[in-house]
């Protein structure tokens, strides 16, 4: 049995119906602020995981070294809330560490495997120090705040049905299975064709997918850099600060007060799935952060292609999603109206 870790892979997403909260108090891992060294800046959101025996790392994230480090196996444990398990729902498997990704070489000893609804759930990984030190390296686990994975790597590298959702005032959170209804459900193929309205402009047959492991959402470069020159945003003042845009939030809330009637503004994403017909819309309010009265917006510039548009973390502010990662990957998508920051 092949017992790899992690290795990157680009989602996307799916149908729509009404909100409700009926992911309130179900089974789930935090979503927290991750960061791969000591500073106040977070870009990454992380699943919260537990290491033992306990590790030490660095200022700059590196793990540090004891005399009897290499004599130990390290169990790194996804740290599941709302559902005491029972021992009969966890087992741990041998692996023998006897294969390991091409990719990246990491060696799993044995897997912590979790039965939860229909599904079985891998979450749990007993590590030798060196492949420990290997998921550092090649930052596939955050040191900071707290010790993380990345959410986008994890559901890839372990196949099964997944629900992300926003609790107000607790944050992002991942779910084991699907307690979400849906009319349509949507594949990967249907977000390759999209219509997107933004500053004003329509643009036609651009690529969408999820990167839940990023706080902020990503954007084509060249439209990136047409917001603090956008005419119709002057009054707002926004500022390209360490690649970040800010402004003065009662700026921002008296534009977003002036349009809520007319359900429109220049900096609110439409997205057109026009194979289906279906029309989403993700505000500006469910973007921003506010540290006193500067806000910062969660958008950045994507790495991919010049049609490449990324969905973070904060997109679960507007809609629980529902990703299925077996075979044939399949995504739902649900509106909520869960927290509007401003």
């Amino acid at each position: 049995m092949k017992a790899s870790f992690l290795t990157m892979y680009g989602l996307v997403f799916v149908g729509v119906i009404h909100s409700h909260d009926q992911f309130l108090n179900a089974c789930h891992v935090k979503m927290i602020p991750a960061s791969f060294i000591q500073t106040h800046e977070r870009h990454y959101t992380g699943l919260k995981v537990h290491i033992t025996p306990p590790v030490m790392f660095s200022s700059n994230g590196s793990l540090k070294e004891t005399a009897d480090s290499k004599g130990k196996l390290y169990k790194l444990i996804l740290a599941i809330e709302d559902n005491p398990s029972r021992a009969q729902e966890l087992i741990w498997e041998t692996t023998h560490g006897s294969e390991s990704a091409a990719s990246s070489s990491i060696k799993v000893e044995a897997l912590l495997k979790y039965k939860f609804g229909s599904g079985t759930y891998n979450i749990g990984w007993e590590l030798e120090w060196n492949s420990l030190q290997k998921l550092v390296e090649r930052k596939e686990l955050y040191p900071f705040p707290e010790t993380s994975i990345d959410p986008q790597i994890y559901i890839t590298k372990n196949p099964g049905m997944y629900s992300f959702s926003w609790v107000k005032g607790k944050g992002p959170r991942l779910h084991f299975g699907d307690n979400q209804q849906s009319s349509r459900i949507l594949t990967y193929n249907d977000f390759q064709k999209t219509g997107i309205e933004f500053l004003l402009f329509s643009y036609a047959d651009q690529n969408v997918a999820f990167q839940l492991g990023m706080i902020e959402s990503g954007i084509p470069p060249r439209i990136f850099q047409q917001i603090v020159q956008c005419g119709n945003l002057e009054h707002l003042k926004l500022e390209l600060v360490h690649n970040r845009i800010r402004g003065r939030c009662s700026l921002i809330a008296d534009s977003i007060e002036n349009e809520r009637d007319i359900f429109y503004h220049p900096l609110n994403f439409d997205f057109d799935f026009g194979h289906h017909g279906q029309r989403i819309q993700f505000k500006l309010a469910q973007f921003i952060i506010a540290e006193g009265d500067i806000c910062t917006l969660l958008i950045g510039k994507s790495t991919g292609e010049s049609n490449e548009w990324v969905l973070g973390s904060s997109f679960l502010r507007a809609y629980n999603v529902t990703i299925d990662t077996g075979e044939v990957k399949t995504y739902k998508l649900v509106a909520t109206n869960e927290e509007d920051l401003l």
